[in-house]
């Protein structure tokens, strides 16, 4: 967990502003937001103001 934090710092540090951490056995996804992790809303990974939106059951739905 430690090592994970790291990195999302890292990336903040770089400006990356939409954070999102993916569990593939688990199959779900962590929204980092200042240094919080928050399910996503409505199962879909979303950036606010873009037309970006991946419905989690889309995103693994080729996992085995």
């Amino acid at each position: 967990l430690r090592g994970m934090q790291e990195r999302i710092d890292d990336y903040r540090n770089f400006g990356i502003q939409n954070i999102w951490v993916l569990d593939p056995v688990k199959r779900c996804a962590y929204v980092c937001m200042h240094g919080d992790f928050r399910e996503p809303n409505n199962e879909t990974l979303e950036i606010p103001g873009s037309a970006i939106s991946i419905p989690l059951r889309d995103l693994f739905a080729d996992l085995q």
